[in-house]
């Protein structure tokens, strides 16, 4: 299955402030950003150099599929793609609110089954609060089960057998750091720095063992109108696992 660093939602996404060339759309989106602040109208996409550490680096790419109703709530259905495994893919559905916005639900396929696992938060994850600003600190959620099942993290570190058994109970979190310049996509963009870390206590079985758990998940630039511009993720050790950079995108 796809290793999930979106955002994208991420994490998946999923998601900087930009040097955004053009007029600036109308204030008719949610009550406190412009419509395209999250620029997440369908047919969008941003296409990344991914660069990892310990293996042949390969391109991804998001695209924004639909948008979909949930009961009052309109979800933006962002797909997750990459040459290095075509017929893989996830979904991360997003919704903008006034003043953040919400990762609802994950869903990944797995080409070997055909099968598509899906996760939804019960309370839904806060992935921004907006519009983004120096200073912001928020939780993104909270977590409590076994360690392969975490929103987000469990796929976008390396899992496997020896992890069985293992529990946990964790928080994460998000802080909006500070504006810096970043190179991508060819152009020079002014992007906000957005940290994701978590803390928590990790269960071990054999012998039964607790241990204090933080870390980093990885660093987000985004500009507001253009997406995610630049992200770095981290392995458990604290190393950098991945560096992705934009290299083209499409936003209307």
């Amino acid at each position: 299955m796809i290793k999930r660093t979106a955002l994208f939602a991420l994490l998946v996404l999923a998601l900087g402030a930009g040097l955004y060339c053009g007029k600036k759309s109308e204030p008719t989106g949610p009550a406190g950003v412009n419509e395209n602040y999250i620029p997440y109208s369908v047919g969008n996409s941003w296409t990344y150099q991914v660069a990892p550490t310990s293996d042949a680096p390969y391109t991804a790419t998001e695209t924004v599929i639909a948008r979909q109703k949930q009961g009052n709530s309109d979800l933006a259905v962002v797909k997750d793609e990459s040459s290095k495994n075509p017929e893989d893919f996830s979904l991360t559905y997003f919704e903008i609110q006034k003043d953040r916005l919400l990762m609802r639900s994950i869903a990944d396929f797995d080409p070997e089954t055909g099968d598509t696992v899906r996760f939804d938060f019960v309370v839904p994850a806060v992935w921004l609060l907006l519009p983004l600003k120096k200073g912001q600190n928020w939780t993104v959620f909270e977590y409590s089960g076994p360690i392969n099942g975490i929103p987000i993290i469990s796929s976008a570190i390396q899992m496997d057998s020896s992890y069985a058994g293992y529990t946990v109970s964790m928080t994460l979190s998000g802080k909006t750091i500070t504006e810096e310049t970043v190179q991508a996509a060819g152009q020079e963009f002014q992007a906000f720095k957005v940290e994701f870390s978590y803390e928590g206590t990790l269960s071990i079985p054999n012998p039964p063992t607790q241990l204090p758990l933080s870390g980093k998940l990885g660093t987000f630039w985004i500009t507001p109108e253009v997406g995610i511009v630049r992200i770095v993720f981290y392995e458990l050790t604290g190393d950098v696992r991945e560096v992705r950079t934009l290299i083209s995108y499409s936003v209307q």
